[in-house]
């Protein structure tokens, strides 16, 4: 699988089209899985290269956008439910009050949470959740992103979601 992001940025300059268009071809035939990301559909990138254009706009293409807060709990919900942990609806309710609201914090959040409910033999409650935010356990793995307190006040990054548009 060979991933290129940005493709848009070269649209208009046919020999980066042209070599695009080498490489789809390449790929198709050595049966290696392309996927190219863009701000736009092909068929919204200025593509210059007709048959680069062709073959772009017959591409299977997905919209990539933020998840609204429903998405993002539905997404915490799951990735829990993947982790075998029950997340009570009040529980989910306070980790999208209290904690920063962009997945990846998110995750790594559940995930930190999940290690500590471990260790401690405890399901994840509201009071499990506050007891462990305070605890050198959480704070140190923490530590690669930000301090706990600064995470559990800082709403501020984005989170994606994938859908299918055709």
């Amino acid at each position: 699988m060979l991933c290129i992001d940005d493709t848009h940025a070269v649209a208009g300059d046919l020999d980066w089209e042209r070599a695009l268009f080498r490489l789809f071809n390449e790929a198709s035939e050595s049966h290696c899985r392309l996927i190219f990301a863009a701000a736009a559909a092909p068929q919204q990138v200025g593509w210059r290269l007709e048959d680069w254009r062709s073959r772009a706009g017959a591409c299977v293409v997905y919209h990539v956008r933020d998840l609204d807060e429903a998405g993002r709990g539905e997404a915490l919900r799951l990735r829990a439910k993947q982790r075998g942990l029950e997340l009570p609806t009040e529980t989910l309710d306070y980790l999208m009050r209290r904690m920063p609201r962009d997945l990846r914090s998110l995750f790594d959040i559940l995930d930190e949470l999940d290690e500590a409910s471990l260790v401690a033999q405890r399901r994840l409650t509201v009071p499990f959740i506050r007891d462990a935010s305070r605890s050198t356990q959480v704070q140190n793995h923490s530590a690669n992103h930000a301090n706990t307190s600064s995470r559990l006040t800082d709403p501020t990054a984005r989170a994606a979601g994938l859908t299918k548009t055709r």
